[in-house]
């Protein structure tokens, strides 16, 4: 793919909370974690399944892993008018039936593990992307073009990533401004969500809504278990608020809930 070991030929792309990440061409360079022998292994098998829209492995080192570089703009806020649109939700739940379609019957290599969740699937259960918000996934104005970042991914409920892209690209959280604006019709936020079901197929929003909440309350307690014993980028979430923030927003969703019946 022509890379150089020259540094000052790669150029930091933006994004990238937990790692550093850097461009160089067709190839983009990342910190390498503890993760990332197993989300290299992901990245192979969907490869390998046909599965497009997300990086595939070109190589991992001792500091660094290099992935293809996947075009398209990601989707940060504020929202442009695409990902206000329902063609927008409608290709995420496509996308994502699509890649829970993929990632069926994955195992984890011997000796890798993901940086969090169950070190193994149980019953009903596939590797979650395990950050599905906007700001992973790349557009080019008219079709959803990638999605990136896989340091969270995690064993968990297929339910668990729908209701996590609820949440944030919904969005089902109180925090609406720089999304689509202040204190949207509630209607627009339904039609929204019953757009992200209908892309993924056979799933009821009132379902996905539902588990929601529950989701949040149970992130809010892993994290602050891993941050009490230390784990980085859960220690960071915890001073910055994050647990108390979900537990905030579970009650505003099941509120929400409870006031329509």
């Amino acid at each position: 793919m022509g890379q150089t070991n020259d540094d000052s030929l790669w150029i930091k792309l933006d994004g990238g909370n937990s790692t550093n990440v850097f461009r160089q061409g067709n190839l983009v360079r990342r910190d390498r974690g503890k993760q990332s022998a197993a989300t290299d292994a992901l990245l192979t098998w969907l490869e390998q399944k046909g599965l497009g829209r997300v990086p595939t492995v070109a190589g991992l080192t001792e500091q660094f892993e290099l992935l293809s570089y996947v075009h398209g703009e990601p989707a940060f806020r504020p929202w442009n008018s695409f990902i206000r649109s329902l063609k927008w939700m409608t290709e995420l739940g496509q996308w994502l039936r699509e890649y829970h379609d993929a990632v069926q019957g994955f195992v984890l290599p011997p000796g890798t593990k993901f940086l969090w969740g169950p070190e193994a699937a149980g019953p009903s259960m596939l590797v979650n992307h395990g950050d599905l918000g906007p700001w992973n996934t790349l557009h080019d104005g008219l079709n959803l073009t990638g999605v990136i970042d896989w340091d969270l991914a995690r064993f968990g409920s297929p339910l668990d990533d729908l209701a996590q892209i609820a949440l944030e690209a919904v969005p089902l959280k109180p925090s609406t401004v720089d999304r689509l604006g202040a204190n949207p019709p509630l209607r627009l936020i339904e039609r929204r969500l019953e757009a992200l079901c209908s892309g993924y197929g056979d799933i009821d929003s009132r379902r996905v809504r539902r588990h929601s909440a529950d989701y949040l309350e149970r992130m809010a307690d892993e994290i602050e278990a891993l941050s009490a014993i230390g784990q980085q980028p859960f220690v960071d979430w915890v001073e910055n608020g994050v647990p108390t923030d979900y537990r905030a927003e579970a009650l505003f969703i099941s509120a929400q809930m409870d006031g329509q019946g």
